[in-house]
């Protein structure tokens, strides 16, 4: 019998410590350093612009208030509640009746249009010439019947006859046809001699039949005027540059048009209509303008900055990946923002309003996107700065954190539903007995409205955080392509096509898929990554593989495999498709998220199907001609742990599947050689990976195949199934 594996991370095999020390080497690392490259300084740089920029925005909103005039809420069209005076003389350039003055010195002056073009009309002319010398072709066609040269005058691009058109054409004498015909060319001529502007098309045609000889019998000269009319083409044209010139000139003709007032003078009557040019009077007086204190804007930026400041410590210490990764950057800084925004709107001039902020819902979406430690910090920070602008409320204060953390950490993951409802529920309960510590201060409790109005206020809020974080998370997916729990849980669901599909058609596939997201889910939750999006993105790695489910082994039902009646390039390119293009493909139109097509493109990273390239250089005349991109993945490598962990889950159950180990260290064995094999090949060079990680990965697989591959009695009279040929390559095992 073979002991269990401890919990604890087991020291890898000698053979396995030394060929890591090569391989930090390699990378120049110690254990325990990532092995990432270098970092991107645009990255870096816009994430201190978007800092920057959030700072600006956060003073201008928070300075920006209303005094007693605006409160009116003034504009266009309302009307003036009582007589506005001006306070004092003035005299200034009114911006608004100059520019309405202009507008009308512009509408004064006629567009100018340029001569009627001659080469328009021969144009034309010649165009209705042609059009006659093919009817004359029809008509003259003794092998074509009614109908085909019918056919054939519906055909003529430049003409929409109608069916008794047509056969009042093909019912003419020679004689009656060359007399139209040439009718039909003098009206247009005529009517296209005369200047005809792109307005005036319709009008010209409406002239046409006034040209038309009236010798002529009416059925043929509503045929002429129909053909002439429908030939009928602009050839007067606006002198866009002449026009534009002398409107130039009208603008700079007009002078700025000058508004004065003396004291005491009405500015605006009550029950008058406001106007635009009303309005900017109150501008010049300042009667719309915010007046406030150079202390209190001096508070406000030293808020802001140090709420910022804070903050980007916070994130340039604990969360490095944030100066690399553009959605986080772009989604802390849009809910950042937007919360400034919504803080300014109702904390202010409010009692109750400020208790139903979603303070929570910020948190979570930060914890998602970001970090938990982020999605907390931020959340205290705004409840800071909510305090600060509720003229310094503990009480709100108090409230917003507490609501706001319970809400976090009940959360989790979020890998259900139900997940959003217990945020939702906490929330309200940090927040509700925060009310009541506060109510029970001397001097509080005796206020049962107030207690029941924040009581109401606290239920809403927990709705509130519930709802407005899965509308965040939908939000967020919608503009940043972030890949959302919403979108997992739908995508985790077996009812979905691609799952329903995978069972259906290469069941031998979802069973191995299965078993890779239980393996990389514990993986993830070694190392401290996302386990659920790592599980999800395991479900649909090999959607592809539906495409052509007979070629991968683990689908076959007979001994015999299709490759046999392939060549090598035929067997290649179908189990590279199953990456690119079925994968992808299939990805795009189920509209899967940018990050969990990431898992399809990049779990085989850069890697061959060497069996085959193998084959192929055996059956070659010259093996150095076969070409081994022709047998490569596309890649790109793993770009993150997830995509890492998948490649390496993939690969080892693939390689432990087909050797059939009898025992753990066949099993350990295994999973270190595969693990090797990705390391050599430099696929692991782009992830976030650090060696330590590596090993705790691999005593995850260990433990998870352990339980699937458990070692078998074999028994005296038992004879041993025959081993496949060992291949090295995770995907050749598949086929």
């Amino acid at each position: 019998m073979t002991a269990a594996p401890s919990d604890s991370t087991p020291e890898p095999p000698v053979e396995t410590q030394k060929q890591l020390v090569i391989q930090s080497k390699r990378h120049r690392l110690l254990p325990g350093l990532p092995t990432r490259p270098p970092q991107s300084l645009l990255k870096q740089i816009q994430a201190v612009a978007l800092g920057i920029v959030f700072v600006a925005i956060a003073i201008i909103i928070t300075i920006y208030d209303f005094n007693p005039a605006a409160h009116l809420s003034l504009k266009v069209g309302d009307i003036a509640p009582q007589d506005i005076r001006a306070p004092y003389a003035i005299s200034y350039d009114s911006d608004i009746l100059t520019e309405q003055a202009i507008k009308r010195a512009v509408q004064a002056v006629p567009e100018v249009f340029n001569p009627p073009s001659a080469r328009v009309a021969r144009e034309q002319v010649d165009k209705v010439r042609d059009i006659i010398h093919f009817i004359d072709i029809v008509r003259s066609d003794q092998y074509a019947t009614p109908a085909d040269k019918m056919a054939m005058l519906k055909a003529i691009s430049s003409l929409n006859l109608s069916d008794a058109q047509i056969q009042t054409i093909l019912s003419l004498t020679p004689q009656q046809w060359k007399r139209d015909s040439s009718e039909i060319i003098n009206v247009l001529n005529t009517a296209m001699a005369s200047e005809i502007r792109e307005g005036t098309v319709a009008t010209t045609r409406q002239r046409i039949p006034l040209l038309i000889s009236t010798y002529l019998p009416e059925r043929e000269a509503l045929v002429i005027g129909d053909i002439a009319g429908q030939l009928i083409r602009a050839n007067t044209f606006r002198d866009e540059k002449q026009t534009e010139l002398l409107r130039q000139k009208a603008r700079n003709a007009v002078k700025p048009v000058k508004v004065s007032y003396k004291p005491g003078e009405i500015i605006i009557r009550q029950g008058e209509r406001i106007s635009a040019a009303d309005l900017e009077a109150l501008q010049k007086y300042g009667l719309l303008q915010d007046h406030f204190t150079t202390t209190r804007v001096i508070s406000i930026i030293t808020l802001i900055l140090l709420i910022a400041v804070i903050l980007g410590l916070h994130l340039h210490k604990y969360v490095p990946q944030y100066r690399q990764d553009s959605t986080q950057q772009w989604a802390l800084f849009l809910l950042m923002t937007f919360y400034v925004i919504v803080i300014k709107w109702i904390v202010p001039h409010h009692s109750v309003l400020p208790f139903l902020l979603p303070l929570g819902a910020l948190a979570i979406a930060i914890r998602q996107t970001v970090s938990p430690s982020t999605g907390i910090l931020s959340a205290v920070l705004l409840a800071l700065f909510a305090g600060y602008l509720s003229g310094g409320s503990l009480e709100l204060t108090s409230y917003l954190i507490l609501g706001s953390a319970a809400a976090v950490y009940v959360f989790d993951r979020g890998d259900r539903f139900s997940a959003f409802i217990w945020a939702g529920a906490a929330a309200f309960a940090a927040e509700m007995a925060t009310i009541l510590a506060f109510f029970f201060l001397p001097g509080h409790w005796h206020d049962l409205t107030g207690l029941l109005q924040l009581s109401i206020a606290a239920i809403v809020n927990g709705g509130l955080v519930a709802s407005v974080t899965l509308l965040t998370f939908y939000v967020l997916g919608l503009l940043l392509h972030v890949t959302t729990t919403v979108q997992l849980l739908e995508l985790a669901r077996p009812t979905h096509p691609l799952q329903k599909a995978l069972l259906m058609k290469a069941p031998g596939t979802y069973h191995h898929s299965l078993l890779v997201a239980n393996m990389t889910e514990r993986a993830a939750d070694a190392v401290g990554t996302d386990g659920f999006l790592l599980r999800v993105g395991s479900y649909y790695h090999d959607i592809g593989k539906t495409v052509h489910p007979q070629y991968f082994v683990e689908n076959q039902v007979s001994d015999i495999s299709p490759h046999e009646q392939l060549d090598p390039y035929s067997s290649a390119r179908i189990i590279i498709s199953h990456v690119v293009p079925d994968g992808v493909e299939l990805a795009r139109k189920y509209h899967l998220p940018p990050r969990i097509q990431d898992f399809i493109r990049e779990h085989h990273g850069t890697t061959q199907v060497g069996y085959f390239y193998q084959k192929a250089r055996e059956q070659a005349e010259d093996p150095d001609q076969v070409d081994i991109s022709d047998f490569t993945y596309p890649g790109p490598r793993p770009r993150s742990k997830e995509t890492a962990i998948l490649m390496l889950a993939d690969g080892v159950e693939a390689m432990v599947r087909s050797r059939r180990p009898h025992s753990v260290q066949e099993i350990e064995t295994s999973v270190w050689e595969m693990i090797h094999m990705r390391m050599d090949e430099g696929q692991l060079d782009n992830a976030d990976l650090t060696l330590k990680e590596i090993a705790m990965i691999a005593n995850v697989f260990v433990q998870v195949l352990q339980g699937v591959h458990h070692p078998r009695v074999t028994y005296p009279d038992e004879t041993p199934a025959p081993r496949h040929e060992q291949i090295t390559t995770a995907e050749e095992q598949t086929t």
